[in-house]
């Protein structure tokens, strides 16, 4: 069973959620808005790359030098693209 003052804070806290719910979907809104508006219809997210790789093997002595030398090939591009400048 309810009393007044009961009564009274469910309606508050009703029209608070109320209230908070529109704020939230105008703030999407508004988000939304800028979002667009910052990427016009020629922004393109697609990246192309082209890598070209040119393998020399000086100081390979044997085929299992250049696998080494191949398969470390990954590591040195992931630190090249990660470098900082």
């Amino acid at each position: 069973m309810l009393n007044a003052t009961d009564t009274e804070n469910i309606l508050a806290a009703i029209t608070l959620m109320r209230d908070m719910t529109q704020n939230t979907i105008s703030g999407l809104s508004t988000m939304n808005r800028m979002f667009k508006n910052n990427f016009n219809s020629s922004y393109n997210p697609v990246t192309e790359q082209r890598v070209e790789i040119q393998a020399s093997f000086p100081n390979a002595t044997d085929a299992e030098d250049i696998r080494a030398a191949l398969l470390n090939l990954s590591d040195k591009a992931y630190q090249y693209a990660n470098r900082t400048i």
